[in-house]
């Protein structure tokens, strides 16, 4: 991190601006850059991108730091000399400046400056959010210590921590009754208990991130937790339980009767749940947005009819591998404002082209549409979907049984289309690949892996012509993955016993 001084001006008559990151301005100025990683020292030299310029640091007598700037000057011997002091800049400011700092730079760079910035860095509007995520040394006691320097903390962040106990986490959830955003993902010490305490002591939790903790149960909505017992979370409005496969029905009943004001849910590969647990969440948080069921094969045709019906603002609905048929589709077309639909590998047959192919007719909002490992889309069905689909944007076709016939028709309508995956459909040549790179202008992306009746020199030709959209092959990712493992300094067998 670097603090850029731009200076303008006469000797007599200067101003300056403090701007904080490792880039200069572009003002046709002066430019004094100050690392104050190297505080410590007597002097920094650096090299500004205009001039040489010399930066010598002191303290005055109230400890705080002033820099003594040269640079080249027609005036007093080629040199101008110029006094000034950050900490003259109004406390709200310094502030402002010192919430782009990270946690790490705050306590152990920039508090060791002077007096002032150590209180500076101790501010508590500083301490609303407090981010460990992925610091895999931090333990209970320094979570306890991050807290406690502001009464009023919003957000915690604990992704990908691996020493906190449950115990610990727990303490922190009581302290920080302001809490609104809290993040556990694959926090895998995390038990019931620590819900508990969330149900009991969070009132205005809105955010709530559960992923891969693993431990949770049932247990924790029984009575006073974040469900129908709890008095705290009736405010939560995002929960994430990908992979949290104890929980049940009992849980989603709990949940949705305790926080109707849910907009968005995940309960993926939670393969426990059943119609029941989502028909009462559909039936009691009308304001869901985004609903996420991927790998909840329990989930059946009443599910979705239950959300079609109880959840008018739905845009989002995911539901790979769930056990959806015709008549689940059918219910989807009510969902008028629904934006991103994923009804990718269904069991066998349960779907139809002809009822698919309707999907876009119906819901004329979709952007996002998910169709891949379902072998009875073909080629009429993503003609009509992509006719009367003009906002998709995004269209996944994955081991579908499509031709070049149905890429003619993604060329004639698909003029919108920007990422377009193809993988494994292996009856597509050529042919069908130069219509839709050549007919399609907002294209960016297109999958072709597996597309083993498309040549390597036509792709490799087309990668040429279109230097604009990413194609993706196998060969072509197995060239990223070496040169990837080259530059990381990997030798491979062939390589090594050569140099041999």
């Amino acid at each position: 991190m670097t603090l850029t001084f731009g200076g303008t001006g006469s000797r007599s008559n200067m101003t300056h601006t403090v701007l904080l990151g490792d880039g200069y301005n572009s003002r046709q100025s002066v430019k004094y850059v100050f690392n104050f990683r190297s505080m410590s020292d007597s002097a920094t030299q650096t090299d500004s991108l205009t001039r040489e310029t010399a930066i010598n640091t002191t303290e005055d007598q109230n400890g705080s730091p002033y820099f003594l700037l040269k640079g080249d000057d027609s005036s007093n011997n080629g040199y101008i000399e110029f006094q000034s002091s950050i900490n003259r800049l109004p406390m709200n400011i310094l502030l402002q400046i010192f919430k782009s700092l990270t946690m790490c730079e705050l306590l152990c760079q920039a508090s060791l400056v002077c007096k002032t910035w150590y209180n500076l860095c101790h501010d508590p509007d500083l301490w609303r959010s407090v981010d460990l995520s992925h610091q895999h040394k931090a333990d209970d006691n320094v979570l306890s210590r991050l807290t406690s320097y502001s009464d009023r903390v919003t957000n915690i962040n604990l992704e990908d921590t691996k020493v906190l106990t449950s115990h610990g986490i727990s303490l922190v959830c009581v302290k920080c009754k302001h809490l609104q955003k809290l993040k556990l993902t694959r926090c895998f010490s995390v038990e019931n208990d620590v819900l508990m305490m969330v149900g009991t002591s969070c009132k205005n939790l809105q955010c709530l991130y559960l992923d891969g903790c693993y431990r949770i149960s049932d247990q924790w909505t029984c009575s006073e937790g974040v469900g129908k017992g709890g008095t705290s979370c009736k405010n939560l409005q995002c929960l994430y339980l990908d992979g949290c496969y104890r929980i049940s029905d009992q849980w989603t009943c709990s949940v949705g009767e305790g926080c109707q004001q849910l907009k968005e849910l995940v309960l993926s590969r939670c393969s426990q749940m059943t119609d029941v647990g989502i028909s009462r969440i559909a039936e009691n948080c009308h304001n869901l947005e985004n609903i996420i069921l991927d790998h909840c094969n329990k989930v059946t045709d009443q599910s979705v009819r239950m959300l079609a019906v109880n959840c008018p603002d739905l845009k989002t609905l995911s539901l790979a591998n769930c056990n959806i048929t015709d008549t689940g589709i059918c219910s989807i077309y009510r969902m008028k404002k629904l934006e991103y639909l994923d009804i990718s590998n269904l069991p066998g047959g349960s779907i139809t082209a002809a009822i698919v192919s309707q999907l876009t007719r119906k819901c004329d909002n979709l952007e996002c549409l998910n169709l891949s490992l379902n072998l009875t889309i073909d080629d009429r069905c993503i003609q009509e979907v992509v006719r009367y689909g003009q906002k998709i944007t995004k269209l996944f076709c994955v081991n579908c049984s499509l031709s070049d016939e149905g890429l003619m028709g993604i060329a004639s309508h698909g003029r919108n289309i920007e990422k377009l995956d193809l993988g494994w459909c292996k009856d597509i040549t050529d042919r069908g690949i130069w219509a839709v790179t050549e007919n399609c202008p907002a294209l960016k992306y297109l999958g072709l892996i597996r597309c083993d009746s498309v040549s390597e020199k036509g792709v490799e030709a087309m990668v040429d012509k279109y230097p604009h959209i990413q194609f993706s092959t196998f060969f072509m990712e197995s060239r990223k993955l070496i040169q990837k493992a080259i530059a990381n300094g990997f030798k491979f067998m062939a390589e090594t016993e050569q140099n041999k």
